[in-house]
């Protein structure tokens, strides 16, 4: 039986770890399991490459959500960029059970331009979750209802419309999904974003 698939391995770990400082980042990988007890050293370095390109890719991706193209949030330490993240660290203590889940950044990031203050934009930002939050759930039960509504809304004004997405198996509206969580968010430019919104307040 090889050493590492033997349960005193992880002992011998667990030993390493305390008499040689400096291989505790070596041994946590496999405490934490991150790498597993029968792994190569080949294939650790490689998974360490993978992980570290998936993890620049993630990254990436909230990049794009934060709307790092414009000049408010462009550039590399951007203040407004780290303020945007303390809000949503603070909402999603604020709202424990909700917590923080995709799209929220995108929901966020014209509020604090628009605002210019990070508590101004925190407070804005709670009262829109407090009637977009259903949205967010595990079961996401907010945008499946208003899924839901907006079908039978096409079956009494547009029945065509409603037979041809019948035919094409699209009742289930999914399509839309981005456009009801996000509440479009991504479907416009940045600016025209925000000018909807002063719009919006012109006529309340």
């Amino acid at each position: 039986m090889f050493l590492w698939r033997s349960a005193p391995f992880t002992v011998c770990l667990r030993r390493i770890t305390y008499s040689h400082l400096s291989l505790w980042f070596r041994v946590w990988r496999f405490l934490l399991g991150y790498h597993s007890y029968d792994s190569t050293y080949a294939w650790r370095k490689y998974l360490v490459s993978v992980r570290k390109s998936e993890y620049e890719t993630i990254k990436n991706q909230w990049k794009v959500r934060t709307d790092r193209s414009i000049p408010f949030y462009d550039g590399d330490d951007n203040s407004n960029v780290k303020c945007l993240r303390d809000i949503l660290l603070t909402n999603s203590f604020y709202n424990f059970d909700l917590g923080y889940c995709q799209g929220m950044s995108d929901l966020l990031s014209p509020i604090l331009y628009v605002m210019e203050d990070e508590a101004e934009a925190f407070w804005c930002f709670v009262a829109l979750m407090e009637r977009l939050g259903p949205n967010f759930n595990c079961d996401q039960n907010g945008v499946h209802s208003q899924l839901f509504a907006l079908s039978k809304l096409v079956e009494i004004l547009d029945n065509p419309l409603h037979n041809y997405f019948k035919q094409q198996a699209c009742l289930n509206y999914f399509f839309c999904f981005r456009w009801v969580l996000i509440q479009f968010k991504r479907e416009f430019d940045f600016e025209t974003q925000c000018g909807c919104g002063r719009s919006y307040g012109r006529i309340i």
